[in-house]
């Protein structure tokens, strides 16, 4: 089986994920794309993996990590930002 076989299956559930993830159905597919253009470009992120679902996931986890809006907030920063709205 190839590559895009063995995945086939596991990409409406990726979807899914990266549609809650991002909280768009836009924005969620446009991360799943990215997420499978690094694979195309690069399929040893998923060489090797004992899980193929697994690393499917933590790939698209670091794609989505990798856009510096995602970046992490200081719990600090965030509970200020929210007494500002209040």
């Amino acid at each position: 089986m190839s590559i895009s076989q063995d995945i086939a299956g596991y990409i409406p559930y990726l979807r899914r994920f990266g549609r809650a993830l991002v909280g768009s159905r836009e924005g969620g597919d446009a991360c799943v794309m990215a997420a499978l253009e690094a694979l195309v470009a690069d399929p040893r992120r998923i060489a090797g993996a004992s899980d193929l679902r697994v690393a499917l996931y933590r790939l698209l986890l670091d794609v989505w990590a990798q856009d510096p809006g995602n970046a992490p907030v200081e719990p600090q920063e965030a509970t200020r930002g929210a007494r500002q709205r209040l």
